[in-house]
């Protein structure tokens, strides 16, 4: 029971045990207002990246940037939203990367997702690791979680043709967010672009 409609019933308990003076004499008495249930506020409308080529949920819009890393065949942009809950306790990180063929050609996907995955949790000095392998929308992925120093990480990576989708989560130990069931599983891809990063025949 909510506070407000706790505070109603107890006033109108009082109100009844009040003793009455004759009939004729008693004024009437104002309506108690009814308690207000409180409506939650309906999730904001996925976000869409155009150029990424993906939709996800997040509780509100990200921060945009780019950074280029270096990879023994050159080096490559990476596109990073980032958002937050409103206590700010809470991370959303979605990004993607386009490696060349040359750098594709020196690993296998299951070992570059792997190391994706694992690279991410490593470099927050993380205790605990653990990897599995799952699919999204045929394409392969990895799935990982980990945890250090009082922080929760769970994380998902695509390999879509020559691009690297990670998609993550980043929360206090035992206090996921409502919305990270939802955060996860909304997270789709555009088709229209997807058959731009796979080479025809594959």
């Amino acid at each position: 029971m909510s506070r407000a409609a706790l505070l109603l019933l107890l006033l109108t308990a009082c109100a009844g045990a009040r003793p009455q003076t004759r009939t004729e004499d008693a004024k009437p008495q104002p309506p108690v207002p009814s308690a207000t249930v409180a409506t939650p506020e309906p999730p904001r409308p996925p976000f869409r990246s155009a150029e990424g080529g993906f939709s996800v949920q997040l509780p509100s819009a990200p921060r945009v940037e780019q950074a280029e890393q270096a990879t023994g065949t050159g080096d490559v942009l990476t596109h990073t939203f980032t958002s937050s809950d409103p206590t700010e306790t809470t991370a959303y990180f979605v990004s993607y990367t386009d490696f060349p063929d040359e750098a594709l050609a020196q690993t296998t996907p299951e070992r570059l997702l792997e190391s994706a995955a694992r690279a991410g949790a490593e470099s927050l000095g993380t205790e605990e690791v653990s990897v599995s392998p799952l699919t999204l929308a045929g394409f392969p992925g990895q799935e990982v979680h980990a945890r250090a120093e009082g922080r929760e990480l769970r994380g998902r990576v695509y390999l879509v043709g020559h691009r690297l989708y990670q998609q993550l989560l980043l929360h206090p130990v035992g206090a996921p967010p409502s919305d990270a069931e939802r955060y996860f599983s909304s997270f789709t891809l555009d088709p229209q672009v997807t058959r731009t990063l796979v080479p025809p025949g594959t």
